[in-house]
């Protein structure tokens, strides 16, 4: 009945996952890029303006917003530092 399909990197990531429904439906849409950033809206017509509302520097698409917005990055630092999490830079 199943084809075989490509198995993706993320998928014990998604699926091996015990956290609550909304956190997995969130990953799930932000793994598959489908996350409704503003550059995604703009696309279908629903905004025009594209700055971040958190940093008020650069556009928002799924990237800015989770690895290089300034604010965003502050917020990953102290949640990493509060699970004692170290990370470098590769």
């Amino acid at each position: 009945m199943r084809r075989d399909r490509e198995k993706v990197e993320w998928r014990k990531l998604m699926w091996s996952n015990y956290g609550a429904p909304k956190w997995l439906f969130i990953l799930y849409l932000a793994l598959n890029r489908k996350l409704p950033t503003k550059d995604r809206m703009e696309k279908w017509g629903v905004i025009s303006n594209l700055t971040c509302p958190l940093c008020q520097l650069e556009d928002e698409d799924i990237e800015h917003l989770f690895f290089s917005c300034k604010f965003t990055t502050g917020i990953w630092k102290k949640l990493l530092a509060w699970q004692e999490i170290q990370r470098t830079r590769g």
